[in-house]
């Protein structure tokens, strides 16, 4: 009896330790996300308080460059020739070809390339070499200047081409079409 308890418990330790590496690899939900952004902000802030505008400057643009690449697909719909007349878009019936949204810039890249770059920063700011002078303010209107334009840009590009890099919740299917194009109501 003694031994069957010991094995019952090594069992399900060794299960628990399973179910731990299988925690430990699925991706953490888009909350977890936006928090490790806001800690990477927060850091950005603290290295403005102490001014090094231009570490912060240089470290926004290049973050800003990150999120463009990662709202952008991988193959663009402006530069697909092969389309209609009114150009490129994404299937919108059933019917259609189905071709999943695919980031140019993965997601796991795109948080390794903003810690990487963030821990460059950081180290920068060990150099008084590159706590550079300057009057701030300017750095701060170009760089919003520069986001207002971009992001109007790529959402301009969203609307164009009829896609949307995040996806909200599982989809709820109503029916499906036959070879002859009536849909088929399923009952609910």
């Amino acid at each position: 009896m003694a031994k069957m308890q010991m094995v019952c418990s090594s069992t399900f330790i060794a299960w628990l330790h399973g179910q731990n590496l299988i925690c430990a690899g699925t991706p953490p939900p888009l909350s977890l996300g936006l928090k490790k952004y806001t800690d990477v902000v927060d850091v950005e802030i603290s290295m403005l308080e102490k001014g090094w505008y231009i570490i912060t400057y240089a470290l926004g643009i290049y973050h800003l460059n990150l999120f463009i690449a990662f709202l952008t697909p991988k193959i663009d719909p402006a530069m697909d020739f092969d389309a209609e007349d009114n150009g490129p878009e994404l299937p919108t019936r059933a019917n259609e070809e189905f071709r999943p949204f695919i980031r140019r810039l993965p997601e796991f890249k795109f948080w390794y390339s903003v810690t990487k770059s963030t821990i460059i920063g950081l180290i920068c700011t060990f150099f008084d070499c590159f706590n550079i002078p300057v009057f701030w303010p300017i750095l701060v209107l170009y760089f919003f200047t520069l986001l207002c334009i971009t992001m109007k840009r790529q959402i301009r590009h969203m609307i164009k081409y009829r896609y949307l890099p995040f996806t909200h919740g599982k989809p709820k299917y109503q029916g499906h079409e036959e070879a002859t194009g009536k849909v088929i109501v399923s009952p609910k």
